[in-house]
Order: structure tokens, then sequence, then C-alpha cells
């Protein structure tokens, strides 16, 4: 049950990938900010079990735990980090909880 809690802040990544990948086709860079990639505030994006979804520098992807959650990964992310693949983005994910409640694509 927990895991598919926080399999939702993977799924809510998606309008984001998508936005920093158009943000790195035009401008031979990655996006900083929610705002630089044309995406609303932190705290706009939420979902059941996300509280925030934040672009950072280098267009890295923290997905914040939290509204419904469960108590256990309450507060903790989710982190995708982009890499330039010479044709595509290649995205890297982590977290900040234990790995039993990581999703299987974000077990390193």
């Amino acid at each position: 049950l927990v895991r598919a809690q926080v399999a939702e802040a993977v799924v809510l990544t998606a309008p984001a990938k998508t936005a920093v990948s158009e943000f790195r086709a035009a401008r031979g860079s990655f996006p900083s900010s929610n705002a630089s990639a044309g995406l609303p505030p932190p705290a706009s994006i939420q979902g059941n079990f996300v509280s925030q979804l934040e672009v950072q520098a280098d267009g890295v992807l923290v997905v914040t735990l939290g509204n419904d959650v469960n108590a256990l990964v309450a507060g903790e992310t989710v982190r995708l980090t982009p890499t330039w693949g010479g044709f595509a983005i290649e995205w890297r994910c982590s977290a900040t909880m234990p790995t039993r409640y990581v999703p299987t694509p974000c077990r390193n």
C-alpha cells in the first residue's frame, strides 16, 4: 500500500518531465525552477499523496510526499535527475525513504 502511494510521486512527474525536456530541446540547458520550466509553483502541483513538485537546479525534479500519504513516508522525497544522453534525456530516480517503499524503477 505504501509503495503504491509513493508510485504516485513518479506518475505525477510526467508533465514536469515533458516541460524539462522541451526546455532542454529549445535552449540547450536545463531549467532551474518551476517558473523557468513553465510550470505552476511547487505547492500547486499536488496529488492525493504528494504535497509538491519542484524543479530545482539542472532540471532536477523533487517530489515531496504528503497530504494523505502513510506516515511512514510523509515528508520523504523522490528525486528525478536528468542527464543529456546526446539524443534524449535519461532520468535517474532516487528516494530518501527505505528501499522497501520505493517503486522498482527508482531503486538503484
